[in-house]
């Protein structure tokens, strides 16, 4: 749906569907059919919605309503988002019985109506003291009808009980609430007054509840004329506010505004009372009885059918079920076009999220003229409400657009006839149909769920052996140079030791030369820095991950090797010297060299039951000391004499004068 359509609907806003909503929506479609324009009507959802749900909002924005007929439930439940995306469009905008913002109004002569009903409460049924059960505070059409009230009281000099006076909100469980809690104090009063007939229907079930008759005990009224104003028992005496009327004068002034007429202003529709037994007690009442009896036969088929269609609703488990429940029932209750678009449950679209503008939807239940058709299967724009195949069924008529929504979470939405003339089965699958979907909903993002929380914990079982890891090498490892430390040097032998393999294992055992000459001429933050310096040569110096490099304790370093004979102990020693003499660390207090050179002491033995590794260790830890008492700056084995580390020579440099091949004199040795 686009600009560019002629179809282009026409949008009446609901907030949800009951009697008063049917019979204005029955004025508006059959002035629309008559220039054969359709009708989208837009249930925004329950009473305890405080959003918007987006599906509305992005039609609104994306240009796709001609014009929009707010309802006077839609205006009361003030909605901060709708009304800012409607300020943003050039829609024209028409109010039925309550105003939004400065568009037009629409709404019932309440002051003809109310003072006949006044008129014949305390002047035919001699009633004085009233109890009077009001709509929302700033509505138009109730602050006309309390001051009538007011007014009539005062012309008769009758009082008014404050204490009688209450708020129901325009609602049935509101107005309910608000007469159990005054027939828990008080029920001295004649009549009970209701601004409409939702109210009063309230009302006479909080009244029935205390063992009050009506109209034996208390007379009740209402207001509006609804269709169950006739059907219930008894009888309601209401004020006729044609609501039909007022739905076709709305229609009507939308069209005149479309065509580019001036507003005329404000429209009221006239009111007049129609009395019934809720206010006449007498003889009649039997006769009429027969007469009501016959309606609520065929309102109680309707409610049946409704609370069947919630028992199964809430049992069922998937979306096929959903739609066969939805299928079995529409036929019974006249509904000739039904279409269920569904988002994808969550993680199953790659993330997408469901209430995003422009979301792909999918048709998940089709039905036409009493059959079930099977869904295209395909996708197409949320704001599109139908994929191209059933676009056309847009431009025809009526449809009723229902979000499917629970605690603002979106699933689609049901797009039925809008002129099924049932409130009750509306009402139930608006509650139940949401309910029904959630549940699949969240089962399967349930089961999605658990699987990434699986994958999860298997994740994080692997991050927190890693850590346990790092916890475990931190212990191990030197707080200022980052390699192994004492502790680990000693584990690591520990478990070569105990280990049933075969072959060789290998020690270096490291001495920065003078060391503390080192620290006395340039400061220990410097001998930090050099030592940080050493334990890098030595860890690029090992042959892998299965080699240990650690700093046995100041400035001494060692080399585990396992694995490893001595020639390949003596490598990695020639590595590490030839790298640290790369590192060039001036050392100007050194009588060795200009840089800061290390004596190595290499061992190494076969691995056997009977091995004693602390020989290994004192083995190189003799070594050492033969290395160091030839000059320092060599590397000895344990069993050998001392090796003189050979010379590097770096990019650039010069061999000095003086310096003599491998074994000669190391105090002649120099580096540049």
């Amino acid at each position: 749906m686009g600009d560019d359509v002629v179809g282009r609907p026409v949008m009446a806003l609901v907030k949800f569907i009951s009697d008063y909503q049917v019979q204005v929506l029955s004025g508006i479609a059959a002035t629309l059919a008559e220039r054969r324009l359709p009708l989208l009507v837009v249930a925004i959802d329950g009473f305890e919605a405080e959003t918007t749900p987006e599906v509305v909002l992005d039609l609104i924005r994306r240009g796709v309503p001609r014009g929009v007929i707010a309802l006077a439930d839609v205006v009361a439940f003030r909605r901060p988002d709708l009304a800012q995306v409607l300020s943003e469009t050039s829609l024209p905008i028409v109010s039925v019985g309550m105003r939004f913002g400065s568009t037009p109004l629409v709404h019932g002569d309440s002051v003809v109506g109310m003072r006949a009903l006044m008129g014949h409460l305390f002047d035919e049924c001699g009633v004085n003291r009233v109890v009077l059960v009001r709509g929302f505070p700033d509505y138009v059409d109730s602050v006309a009808r309390e001051r009538v009230y007011r007014k009539e009281c005062a012309v008769r000099g009758i009082a008014v009980d404050e204490d009688l006076v209450v708020d129901g909100l325009f609602q049935t469980k509101p107005a309910y609430d608000r007469l159990r809690e005054l027939l828990g104090r008080r029920q001295d009063f004649e009549a009970v007054v209701a601004f409409n007939d939702a109210m009063a229907f309230g009302a006479l079930s909080a009244l029935t509840d205390h063992g009050l008759r009506v109209p034996e005990d208390v007379l009740l009224s209402g207001f509006d004329n609804v269709r169950d104003s006739a059907a219930s028992w008894p009888p309601l005496t209401t004020v006729d506010a044609h609501l039909e009327d007022q739905g076709a004068r709305a229609a009507d002034l939308l069209l005149r505004l479309l065509e580019g007429h001036p507003c005329p202003g404000d429209v009221q529709i006239p009111s007049q009372l129609a009395v019934r037994i809720s206010t006449v007690p007498g003889e009649s009442a039997a006769a009429r009885a027969m007469t009501s009896a016959r309606a609520l036969q065929a309102r109680v088929v309707v409610h049946e059918l409704a609370m069947e269609v919630r028992t199964v609703m809430a049992n069922c488990d998937t979306i096929a079920e959903v739609t066969a429940a939805l299928g079995r029932y529409l036929a019974q209750v006249g509904v000739r076009r039904c279409f269920l678009g569904l988002d994808r449950p969550s993680g199953s679209s790659g993330g997408d999220r469901a209430d995003a503008p422009g979301h792909p939807t999918r048709l998940a239940f089709s039905y036409r003229d009493g059959q079930v058709e099977e869904p295209t299967g395909e996708d197409f724009a949320r704001h599109d409400l139908l994929p191209p195949s059933l676009r056309h069924e847009l431009d025809q008529g009526g449809l009723l657009l229902q979000p499917l929504s629970i605690d603002g979470r979106e699933r689609g939405y049901l797009l039925y006839d809008a002129n099924t003339g049932c409130p009750v089965l509306i009402e139930a699958l608006r509650i139940e149909l949401p309910q029904a979907v959630e549940m699949v909903f969240s089962s399967q993002e349930l089961t999605h769920r658990t699987a990434m929380l699986e994958r999860l914990v298997t994740r994080r079982t692997r991050e927190l052996e890693r850590v346990r890891a790092d916890l475990q090498r931190s212990v191990m490892r030197d707080g200022l140079t980052g390699i192994a430390n004492r502790r680990a040097f000693e584990n690591v032998l520990a478990q070569a030791c105990h280990s049933d393999g075969q072959g060789s294992i290998a020690l270096l055992m490291v001495d920065v030369d003078l060391f503390k000459a080192y620290n006395d001429h340039y400061g220990h933050l410097a001998g930090d820095d050099a030592l940080k310096t050493v334990a890098e040569c030595l860890v690029r110096s090992v042959r892998g991950s299965q080699d240990l490099a650690c700093r046995y304790g100041g400035e001494e370093f060692a080399v585990v090797l396992p694995d490893c004979d001595l020639d390949g102990a003596l490598g990695v020693a020639r590595r590490f010297s030839d790298l640290l003499a790369h590192a060039a660390i001036v050392h100007a207090a050194s009588s060795v060299a200009s840089v800061v050179t290390a004596s190595i002491g290499v061992a190494s033995t076969a691995i056997t039951p009977d091995v004693d590794l602390a020989d290994l260790v004192a083995a190189a830890d003799r070594a050492l000391y033969q290395a160091k008492s030839k000059g320092r700056n060599q590397i000895a084995h344990a069993d050998e004499g001392p090796r003189a580390v050979p010379r590097q020579r770096r990019a650039g440099s010069q061999t000095p004068q003086g310096a003599v091949a491998a074994g000669g004199d190391p105090a002649d040795t120099s580096y540049p």
